[in-house]
């Protein structure tokens, strides 16, 4: 028998990400036909067949001739795909293109990535992979595709989640702060724990952490986003690493740029995170602006930082020179001043500035001198997510109330939210997404994932209509229990809006589970409907109804058991198909602990102490199995504030900046 003919890779440029995308390559041919591929010269002639070319699209120009490469427009990508027959072409506008274009193609080839870690990829066995014929050229539907970190995460969680999204074709990862040291801190010295006594972690482990993450996003060429938070307190020598009260001494000489606040200047709640400044001061802005210029002078590889004012909400300086202005217009001159700075330094780098909270309240005096630099960043953390963005400019449901400083009451309703951008994008014409917290925390309220998945797909579709060219997911890294598939949606929507919700979840759900992949889908729906999530998200005029949400939670338990237990057990799949099913083993023990609980709950019973103790030392027990799936810590909070929303103990404040529409 004629033995198969040694697969070759040739890459076509020298280029550190294209060496990856080849690496990458030849990791996977392994992984399908068992043969490890050879590599070519790139000078070298094919008078072989079975070879694989990567390489931008500059480098095929006999193929592709009226195609020029992005040049310097970094958001821009497009994936060019030419197979069959032993040849095998895989370029794109730029190098982080070429990847996604390998895995466009390893797509078509049959493989799967349904959620990040190595449990969450199928790869078919293929004699001859290279003689399928696929002829792909895209250019995804939006620009900017970025997942940002939040939630509790461990360096193999980002890792696997940084991984992931270049297959899934996110083209950014955003690391806030300059550390990331708050969300690696709730793994390692609280969630990881699992109920004993906090292990130290450093500022220093999270930076040499939050290292290594950058290096595996640059050598996918995804682009960095970064800090975002902490400008209002490292410039004045704060420590602003997380949300907590500090114990730090701050001199009476740093006092007075802090915001004036009924009369006085100090840390907003001892936090300064939480804490404005007087940015009506011009040292303040000038302070602010010599230290963005500075950091993102020292950090060329960085091509996108965010620059945020402090977080909370109506807590904005009323001294005689703050109060002449809006929030926004001192904010839009302090945008300006940096601006002046990185030109002058003849930087490029691009500045995200937000409408969030009083900032959505727009400008009325100040202009963006140089819309090119910035990207405004549309971040409407108050609204519902019981209802998706409308698809055209639709009017708010009920007026917003006019800018009073300090007595702000936020819009909840997404078409509200839409009503407050309208007057940003009068201000500012130049490039616009979406800063969005589906994955957030809002995920707890949905357990079955469907609601939510359908919300995060028609609001991507509809962002275009609503001038946005992308989307900032702010979410929990670990966000697959029991499916990945509101993440799945978000990447594939955002690469192409075009695509069917049913045909994707329909997909989806048969690569996760095989051939149960239309039951579960079906129990997943009918969990979702059973399960009122605008009832959990407390938005129900009436007071929560404990009892009616303990009898459906029973109810959905039994239904559970009787309806999944076989299938668990004797059906066929592979080792991702038997991983899934084991976690839905654990979700059936999830949905069970909460029934007794809200029942508690709903008896006003003295031992609902007792049962949310029991609901999180199960989801402690079960931690080294649920972790890679499922951001527990995440999970036991928002738990607890739902409990606390009927008065009863374990009360956790939950930051809300907004009443009902």
């Amino acid at each position: 028998m004629k033995s198969a003919r040694q697969i070759r890779i040739q890459v076509a440029q020298s280029d550190p990400v294209v060496e990856w995308v080849a690496q990458e390559a030849g990791k996977y041919i392994h992984l399908m036909t068992r043969r490890s591929p050879g590599r070519l010269p790139s000078t070298a002639d094919d008078d072989e067949g079975c070879l694989i070319q990567i390489g931008t699209v500059d480098q095929f120009p006999r193929i592709w001739p009226d195609v020029k490469a992005a040049g310097q427009d970094i958001f821009a990508d497009e994936i060019f795909v030419k197979a069959g027959s032993g040849r095998v072409i895989l370029s794109g506008l730029n190098s982080r293109s070429v990847l996604f274009a390998l895995y466009r193609w390893l797509e078509e080839l049959g493989c799967r990535w349904l959620r990040p870690g190595p449990m969450g990829e199928t790869i078919p066995r293929i004699a001859d992979p290279l003689r399928k014929v696929v002829r792909l050229q895209e250019t995804p539907s939006y620009r900017h595709r970025c997942i940002c970190i939040e939630g509790s995460c461990s360096r193999q969680h980002v890792l696997d989640l940084v991984d992931y999204a270049a297959k899934r074709g996110f083209n950014a990862y955003f690391l806030q702060f300059r550390n990331s040291y708050t969300f690696f801190d709730h793994w390692y010295r609280e969630e990881r724990q699992a109920g004993g006594p906090p292990a130290a972690f450093s500022v220093e482990e999270a930076e040499a952490i939050h290292g290594e993450i950058k290096r595996a996003a640059l050598d996918r060429g995804l682009l960095l986003h970064m800090v975002g938070h902490g400008w209002t307190c490292e410039p004045f020598g704060i420590g602003g690493t997380e949300w907590r009260p500090t114990t730090q001494a701050i001199p009476e000489t740093t006092k007075r740029f802090f915001a004036q606040v009924g009369g006085r200047r100090e840390l907003w709640g001892g936090i300064p995170l939480n804490t404005q400044l007087c940015y009506g001061n011009p040292v303040v802005r000038d302070k602010m602006a010599q230290a963005v210029a500075e950091y993102a002078g020292t950090h060329p590889e960085e091509q996108v930082i965010h620059v945020w004012l402090a977080d909370g909400s109506n807590n904005n300086c009323e001294c005689a020179a703050c109060r002449r202005h809006r929030p926004s217009d001192l904010y839009v001159d302090l945008l300006n001043e940096i601006d002046r700075r990185l030109s002058k330094r003849k930087l490029g780098t691009r500045i995200v500035f937000l409408a969030y909270v009083d900032l959505l309240w727009a400008p009325v005096r100040a202009k963006i001198e140089n819309p090119d630099r910035f990207i405004l960043m549309f971040a409407p953390i108050t609204r519902s997510y019981s209802r998706p963005f409308g698809g055209g400019a639709a009017a708010p449901s009920k007026p917003v109330g006019p800018f009073v400083r300090n007595k702000l009451v936020f819009p909840t309703s997404p078409e509200a939210n839409l009503g407050m951008l309208k007057g940003w994008r009068r201000a500012f014409k130049g490039e616009c997404v979406d800063f969005d917290y589906h994955l957030w925390r809002d995920w707890v309220f949905d357990p079955g994932q469907m609601q939510i998945s359908r919300v995060i797909y028609e609001d991507v579709r509809n962002l275009a209509p609503l001038g946005m060219n992308g989307f900032i997911s702010c979410q929990a890294q670990r966000l697959a229990f029991p499916t990945g598939l509101p993440l799945h949606l978000l990447g594939k929507t955002l690469w192409d809006a075009r695509d069917r919700f049913d045909d994707l979840v329909r997909s989806y759900f048969g690569d996760l589970y095989g051939r149960q992949g239309t039951r579960v889908r079906r129990l997943m729906e009918e969990i979702s409907q059973r399960i009122d999530p605008s009832f959990l998200r407390g938005e129900k005029k009436r007071p929560l109804d404990f009892r009616r949400a303990a009898e459906t939670y029973a109810a959905l338990a039994g239904f559970l058991k009787r309806r999944v237990r076989g299938f668990l057990i004797s059906s066929p799949g592979d080792a991702v198909h038997a991983y899934s099913r084991k976690i839905l083993c654990h979700y059936i023990w999830y949905i069970t602990s909460l029934a007794d609980l809200y029942a508690k709950v709903s008896q006003k019973d003295s031992q609902v102490t007792e049962a949310l103790a029991a609901f999180e030392q199960g989801m402690k027990d079960r931690l080294m199995e649920l972790h890679p799936v499922l951001d527990t810590w995440m999970a036991s909070a928002m738990v607890r504030h739902v409990v606390a929303s009927a008065g009863l103990p374990y009360r956790e404040k939950i930051w809300v900046t907004s009443e009902p529409d």
